[in-house]
């Protein structure tokens, strides 16, 4: 028992100097002087999680976390903890349904709601499409660049190019082509921008979705001559711009 407690003032020690590797050593040494004891070895994961945290460890830090919540599932801030965890995997569905635990047991807790929504608006984007990926910009894209970076992708997979291709790789680019013009269309109008950005349906509430891709692509490059083209299935018109 006195070595038990003599390991726990050296783990805090260390912990609380910043030296989050010898910490962990020391807590994993501590467990292993009394792993029958639940209580101990409760406080040693948690603590040892939080050093795992601190060095950006989230997969290590989540199997201490786990361990300790599988048996004391109501545990807020070793949920809210895991739900940080979680949101740098990327796992949103675990941090909303953390964050949900956490803010029944808190409901009055502000903060924990704000995380809560927000969680939940990450989860929503992770599940669809990542307009911002597709046109390759960052969210805080211009108008300019979004243009540019319309402007070359959909150059690239528009259908004048894909004569020489193969059918797979022609409906490929079909899909690519609708994706990026698809995108084009929310990120280029600021309300619809502001509706995706804040995790909204866009297929629902005002302007729905989406615009035909010939006629987005015609609109943007003025309709300007050539032979009509287009995927099969794409909509009346084709497209009006030839290309070598």
């Amino acid at each position: 028992c006195v070595y038990v407690c003599v390991c726990v003032c050296v783990c805090v020690c260390v912990l609380f100097q910043g030296n989050y590797d010898e910490a962990i050593k020391a807590w994993t040494e501590a467990l292993n002087v009394d792993s029958d004891n639940k209580a101990f070895g409760k406080a040693v994961h948690s603590n040892r999680a939080s050093a795992y945290m601190k060095l950006r460890k989230w997969e290590k830090a989540l199997e201490d976390l786990n361990i300790v919540l599988d048996v004391d599932n109501q545990n807020l801030k070793l949920l809210l903890r895991r739900a940080t965890c979680y949101t740098e995997i990327g796992n949103h569905d675990g941090a909303v349904r953390d964050l949900d635990m956490a803010s029944k047991l808190e409901p009055r807790n502000r903060e924990i709601r704000q995380r809560l929504r927000k969680a939940t608006v990450a989860q929503k984007r992770a599940a669809r499409k990542d307009y911002y990926k597709i046109l390759g910009v960052t969210q805080s894209a211009t108008g300019r660049e979004l243009k540019k970076a319309y402007r070359l992708a959909a150059l690239k997979y528009h259908p004048d190019k894909q004569v020489d291709k193969t059918d797979e790789e022609k409906t490929a680019a079909e899909a690519k082509f609708k994706d990026v013009n698809e995108a084009y269309e929310v990120l280029s109008d600021d309300q619809k921008r502001a509706r995706y950005d804040n995790g909204e349906d866009l297929e629902e509430g005002p302007g729905g979705m989406h615009m035909d891709p010939n006629m987005m692509f015609n609109m943007f490059f003025g309709g300007r001559g050539g032979r009509g083209g287009g995927f099969p299935g794409g909509g009346g018109g084709g497209f009006e711009f030839r290309f070598g």
